[in-house]
């Protein structure tokens, strides 16, 4: 008896242990797609226009930069559209080219030689422009990258001689790179015009989690992840997809995945340990993308710590997709309370400055003119990091329900939730030439004779490399000079800091104050120098 009753114990303990092997299933999905930057909704037709500064283009090369020139979901006109697109091709140019070698040295019958085996490094310049124009004045210019490197070959390698000489006289090479690099341009004119300015359909890609279950132990998450997939199934190729059979099956799924979140447990033998929990945070996460609830999704997104490879790198994946969707609703004026975007010029709106006090949210342009403003890029799973900002090659914010770009190297401070950074310098590396200079923006921890900051970045953690975490280096300024606190000895080198506060320099290098104490230490001393009087 006592034999069987500890065998059902043994079937009882293997019973209860749950393997948890995270996967994901990946569909492609063609959601319809809104842009960016919308034209005016007078907007009904286009006409395309490209000026070849080199005169140099054939045919074939005019006519597929002509054709890359298209918007989506508007009309092209031969002539006197509403818009006007501009491609301006300046001549290709041969900027630099550099004599290699990879000699190979051989030995026969005693007697040493070298081969030679010669080519040219090439720099060349082939930059474009792309040109937005409405009623003769210009909404957007675009540059397109213009230097490229590449390499020349010729057919004898063995002496510098013969490189020179078939360079000088292969006539083909300069179009054959204006081909090529067009080839590629193409797709990049195409693309950057759809994004910005086309509506119509385009291919993303989505992944649901799910376990990979032999033993049936996770059949509630397999129902979701049908109803999930079926749901979305049902949105491709739709443009508007959100009705009452899509919104039941999505929130079945959700409904589904919060329950089995209830038995969510830090045990790793539990059914929902952490890793499992963290894929349905975001399934759920990417349930609410599809409902358009953008603040739902990034809700469930930020909830995501413990979390499996794969798991963190879907999220990535859909935390790039929620922005991207969440600014191209808000420029179009699909999100409750921000209208629809007017068209850009060519520069980042002038902000000008508030006569309102500042709000929890605002920046500040240039010292004394602050802005009140809801942050749109980047998005609020990622603005409470100090360096957020410069992550982005163009801000957006909501100012007096208008949206605005602003260039992150124009905004002296902000303020994110009631926490204020501003912007600093300082030297990354001394060992080149000109030295290089790295801008953060950093939180302001003390005012005074001596401010300090609060420079916050994500890194994995060192005893869970699956977890990210936030850390925080403290930086002082003194004089023009920012200096990151990092003393070999720390009561010798701060007691420096501090000596002309004789008192509080003598406590520190007698080791009254630790390096945790830094910041208490600098408090004193800027309430010490505030009241000192002056001259």
């Amino acid at each position: 008896m006592r034999l069987i009753l500890t065998t059902c114990l043994l079937f009882l303990a293997i019973g209860i242990t749950f393997s948890q092997n995270v996967k994901y299933e990946s569909k492609g999905i063609y959601f319809y797609r809104y842009p960016m930057k919308p034209l005016d909704k007078s907007v009904r037709t286009y006409s395309c226009r490209l000026e070849d500064l080199g005169d140099d283009l054939s045919p074939w090369q005019r006519d597929t930069l002509q054709r890359a020139m298209s918007i989506p979901g508007i009309t092209n006109v031969r002539e006197n559209g509403d818009v006007q697109l501009e491609l301006i091709v300046n001549e290709l140019s041969i900027t630099n080219r550099e004599t290699r070698d990879k000699p190979l040295e051989t030995e026969q019958n005693g007697k040493k030689s070298t081969l030679h085996q010669y080519w040219y490094d090439v720099t060349y310049s082939f930059p474009m422009k792309i040109r937005v124009v409405s009623k003769g004045q210009t909404i957007t210019e675009q540059d397109l990258t213009g230097f490229f490197n590449t390499k020349f070959y010729p057919t004898d390698r063995s002496s510098l001689t013969a490189l020179e000489k078939e360079y000088d006289r292969d006539y083909t090479f300069k179009n054959n790179l204006r081909s090529e690099r067009i080839s590629q341009r193409k797709e990049e004119i195409r693309s950057w015009l759809f994004s910005n300015y086309g509506y119509g359909l385009v291919l993303e890609g989505i992944e649901i989690g799910y376990i990979k279950d032999k033993n049936d132990e996770y059949s509630d998450l397999t129902q979701a992840l049908t109803l999930l997939y079926v749901a979305y199934t049902y949105a491709d190729k739709k443009k508007d997809y959100v009705d009452d059979t899509f919104k039941t099956k999505v929130n079945e799924a959700i409904a589904m995945w919060e329950k089995a979140l209830l038995e969510s447990s830090e045990d790793k033998k539990a059914r929902i340990d952490q890793k499992v929990t963290a894929m349905i945070q975001c399934n759920i996460a990417l349930a609410y993308y599809g409902l358009n609830d953008f603040d739902k999704a990034e809700e469930w997104l930020q909830k995501i710590r413990k979390a499996a490879s794969e798991t963190e790198r879907v999220a990535h994946s859909l935390r790039r997709m929620l922005q991207d969707k969440r600014a191209r609703f808000a420029a179009n004026g699909l999100i409750a309370g921000m209208p629809a975007a007017t068209a850009s010029t060519n520069q980042p709106t002038s902000i000008g400055s508030a006569s309102a006090a500042p709000a929890r949210n605002y920046i500040v342009i240039t010292p004394g003119d602050t802005v009140n403003v809801r942050f749109i890029i980047p998005s609020h799973d990622v603005m409470p990091f100090g360096d957020t900002l410069w992550l982005e090659d163009q801000i957006v914010v909501m100012k007096d329900n208008n949206r605005v770009e602003i260039y992150p190297s124009q905004i002296h401070s902000y303020c994110y939730k009631g926490i204020v950074r501003e912007s600093l310098t300082w030297v990354k590396d001394m060992n080149v030439t000109p030295w290089l200079y790295e801008k953060k923006f950093c939180q302001r921890v003390l005012s005074g004779a001596i401010p300090v900051y609060r420079y916050s970045y994500v890194t994995t953690s060192m005893r869970d490399h699956t977890e990210k975490i936030v850390k925080s280096t403290i930086y002082y300024k003194k004089g023009d000079q920012l200096l990151e606190v990092m003393f070999l000895n720390f009561n010798r080198g701060v007691s420096k800091l501090v000596a002309d506060y004789p008192e509080l320099s003598e406590r520190v290098k007698s080791g009254a104050y630790q390096r945790e104490d830094f910041v208490k230490v600098m408090k004193e001393y800027n309430a010490w120098a505030k009241s000192k009087p002056k001259g």
